[in-house]
C-alpha cells in the first residue's frame, strides 16, 4: 500500500489509505477534548476521503463530506469555489 492520503475511491474504503490505529485514537482524543472544554461544534464538513469522513465521526459523531474539499488538483479551483457557493447557498 502506497503511503500518503493515497487515492479516492468513493465507496470503497478499501482502496484508500485510511486512518492507522493512532490516527482513530488522535480522532476520539480531539473529541474528547473538546467536550471537555465545553467548546461546541456545529456542522462538520470534511472531504471525501474515508480517513477524513472517519475522523468527523470519530471526533463528533458526525461528518458531512463535501466535494469542495478535495486536496488542490483534484478538483480544479473554479468547480471547488463554484460548490462551495452552492454549499452557503442552497
Amino acid at each position: 500500500m502506497r503511503e500518503g492520503i493515497g487515492h479516492l475511491a468513493p465507496g470503497n474504503c478499501s482502496e484508500e489509505v485510511n486512518l492507522s490505529a493512532r490516527g482513530i485514537e488522535q480522532a476520539k482524543r480531539i473529541g474528547e477534548a473538546f467536550r471537555a472544554h465545553g467548546i461546541a461544534v456545529g456542522e462538520v464538513l470534511t472531504s471525501p476521503y474515508c480517513r477524513c469522513i472517519d475522523t468527523g465521526k470519530l471526533a463528533f459523531g458526525r461528518a458531512t463530506p463535501v466535494q469542495y474539499l478535495m486536496p488542490p488538483g483534484v478538483l480544479s479551483e473554479s468547480q471547488a469555489n463554484l460548490d462551495q457557493e452552492r454549499a452557503r447557498h442552497p
